[in-house]
């Protein structure tokens, strides 16, 4: 998708509102996807079962297994040793791919070049096993292979209504879709003289489909994150529908239940159940704003709109390609951003209280930063030697993953009072720290005024307990700083 025109001409020639319309997103982008990852994730399993932390092969050598299994002995030696030689680079080899996204490594080696060391000194005196923390295990592929079935569920039993047959799957005694021509893991991995290029093409086609189905790309992606949290009116005008007439009310109605968005007035926070909504008036139509729902920090949803977005942010940590990929999608959306706040004197101060809101989490996070590496420091480092080395290595994972998380996002709460923003809060230590504008600005104008920054992923907003959070973006300061710098306008 080149722009917000061509996503806007799309939605609309394909009568996105339509389940039947979701039936090709369904066919050629999720179940193709999921039965990647599924095989993927398969060969995982065939791996950890046998050489995982309790896999029934761990304890033993090559040597053993090539008494008890020599087709698998074959396929191991190829696995650890394949590709490397004289004259053959070593980080271009089957091996090296399947240290990284496997974790298939000699054990007790601490690096690809240790492992590599170990078998040419040792043979098939050494032991095989998993280490759990390289690709496939490190970045979740049994979520992704969950959340794109919940997506293939709803869409395929729910909402289109159509046999798993028709997509390749089959339903078990347990009610459970699965692959029905799924290849055994094992076949994948190639033996001595095998090549490894059908193992190496699954995997790359599945870092391709990742990368076609980010925001920007995917149509159907996109229009979801367009309208995960949109003022109904400001969706009724991208879809060219009018409020007025019942049979586009419908269309929007139909939209929201089969995305499962849920309905709230802007005017009271209050939240309106499918009876309320789809008996709205234009008037009241036009105070309405569409999220998606709150599950309370709940990991796993029974929404559509929330499925195709948790895999959508999955997605950023398959590789950095795509996390990279969609950075820039952002990047430009944010050049795209056309807004108007008036009169600029009103809003003037909320901005800047956002700016001062940014600073002092950005100080807080500092602190907390450096008190983490103090503690790690005064706390291991005295006796690092005398420390396990795994235990040590989760030590220094979790200092990674808060690195990783500190800078992701700013959240902040808005309070509100007789329809108005009267301040803003962040918190710090579980206490709240609080803001207050020189002025109160109208909720429903500052939404309607922010939209197109929620639509292009600066901003999400969330309500809850009349409550309203807003998530904003690293690059959401560079447009703050653009909207104040051009008076309100960009």
């Amino acid at each position: 998708m080149d722009s917000q025109t061509s996503l806007r001409k799309w939605a609309i020639e394909n009568k996105v509102w339509e389940p039947k319309t979701w039936e090709k997103f369904l066919k050629e982008d999720i179940v193709p996807f999921y039965k990647d990852a599924y095989t993927i994730w398969k060969i995982y399993k065939f791996l950890y079962d046998r050489f995982g932390k309790n896999g029934k092969y761990r304890d033993m050598t090559l040597g053993d297994i090539k008494d008890i299994d020599e087709v698998l002995y074959d396929k191991l030696v190829t696995a650890i040793y394949g590709g490397i030689g004289e004259n053959k680079d070593p980080n271009k080899s089957f091996a090296k791919f399947m240290y990284d996204v496997f974790g298939l490594q000699v054990a007790d080696a601490n690096t690809f070049e240790d492992s590599i060391k170990m078998y040419e000194e040792y043979g098939d005196c050494v032991r095989i096993v998993l280490n759990e923390e390289r690709w496939v295990e490190k970045w979740y592929i049994s979520y992704i292979v969950d959340t794109l079935y919940e997506i293939i569920n709803q869409l395929c039993c729910e909402k289109i209504k159509m046999s798993p047959m028709n997509i390749g799957l089959v339903m078990d005694k347990n009610y459970k879709l699965n692959v029905s021509d799924l290849p055994d893991p094992s076949t994948l991995l190639p033996g001595v003289e095998e090549s490894p290029d059908k193992l190496m093409n699954l995997f790359n086609r599945f870092l391709q489909k990742a990368l076609d189905l980010l925001v920007g790309k995917n149509p159907f992606i996109t229009f979801a994150f367009y309208v995960r949290e949109i003022p109904l009116s400001v969706l009724a005008e991208f879809l060219n529908l009018n409020l007025d007439d019942s049979k586009d009310m419908d269309k929007i109605i139909k939209l929201v239940n089969l995305l499962d968005l849920e309905v709230y007035s802007i005017v009271d926070m209050k939240y309106m159940r499918y009876t309320e909504y789809s008996q709205l008036s234009t008037k009241s139509a036009e105070n309405m704003i569409l999220t998606r729902k709150n599950y309370d920090g709940c990991y796993y949803s029974h929404s559509l709109i929330e499925e195709i977005m948790l895999l959508h942010n999955l997605l950023m940590d398959v590789d950095e390609r795509v996390k990279k990929e969609y950075e820039k999608t952002i990047e430009k959306y944010i050049q795209q951003i056309h807004v108007e706040f008036k009169p600029w004197k009103e809003y003037e101060p909320f901005f800047k209280a956002l700016k001062i809101a940014f600073r002092e989490w950005e100080k807080y996070e500092e602190r907390i930063r450096k008190e983490y590496e103090k503690t790690i420091h005064v706390k291991f480092n005295p006796w690092k030697e005398y420390l396990p080395s795994k235990a040590l290595k989760r030590v220094f994972r979790e200092w990674e993953k808060y690195e990783e998380l500190r800078v992701n996002e700013y959240i902040i709460k808005l309070c509100i009072e007789k329809r108005k923003i009267t301040s803003i809060k962040w918190e710090e230590c579980m206490f709240y720290k609080y803001l207050v504008p020189r002025t109160k600005i109208p909720l429903k104008q500052l939404l309607l005024g922010i939209a197109p920054a929620i639509s292009s992923g600066l901003i999400e907003i969330s309500i809850y307990n009349d409550t309203i959070t807003m998530k904003f973006h690293p690059f959401a300061e560079k447009w703050i700083d653009k909207v104040i710098k051009g008076a309100g306008k960009t």
